[in-house]
């Protein structure tokens, strides 16, 4: 679930479905991991897909077109 209760309906989500993490694991970073690793996060805006341009790039090239970057 990395990553999965990000949003505020995804949280909702869970909770709907009764679901309760068994273990969270909390990473530490330094600042400038975090910023580099936030850069690379992008979203298809038309299928809503998520990727990371460091370790998972869109396979085609319109989707890489119409990518916006995600904060």
């Amino acid at each position: 679930m990395d990553g999965f209760g990000y949003t505020k309906s995804q949280i909702n989500l869970l909770k709907a479905l009764r679901i309760k993490p068994s273990t969270v694991f909390i990473c530490e970073q330094n600042e400038d991991e975090s910023v580099r690793r936030l850069g690379n996060r992008r979203i298809d805006p038309v299928k809503g897909d998520e990727y990371n341009l460091e370790v998972f790039p869109p396979s085609d090239e319109a989707t890489s077109n119409r990518m916006i970057e995600q904060l």
